[in-house]
């Protein structure tokens, strides 16, 4: 298996950026894992706020120890506040997986 091929695959299914590593640009390999692990930050911090504060009210006795009213809270807190505030993340975890797929295919076909 040639090189940018393998380099291409490790992009795509491992991690934006290593196949940036394998083909030897270090710098521009650690730039991408660099945006991944931010984007998924981004992208999960909105989820451990909300559940941390689900937890919290069913603790405090809030909310009732009941499923179908943790799930009611759950579905309204996901439509209200996650998509709003975790959509940046996907978006630019997306983008980041492209771009890094792209540009490793792009260096494949140029040596």
């Amino acid at each position: 298996m040639k090189l940018s091929v393998k380099a291409a695959l490790y992009s795509a299914f491992v991690c934006p950026g290593a196949g940036h590593l394998l083909q030897g640009y270090k710098y521009r390999g650690y730039g991408f894992i660099a945006l991944t692990l931010i984007s998924l930050v981004t992208l999960i911090k909105p989820i451990l706020d909300v559940s941390q504060r689900i937890a919290d009210q069913i603790v405090s006795g809030e909310l009732p120890l009941d499923p179908a009213a943790i799930m009611k809270t759950i579905h309204q807190s996901v439509y209200s506040e996650i998509l709003v505030t975790a959509n940046l993340g996907l978006i630019l975890l997306i983008a980041c997986w492209i771009v890094a797929l792209l540009d490793c295919i792009r260096e494949g076909v140029k040596s």
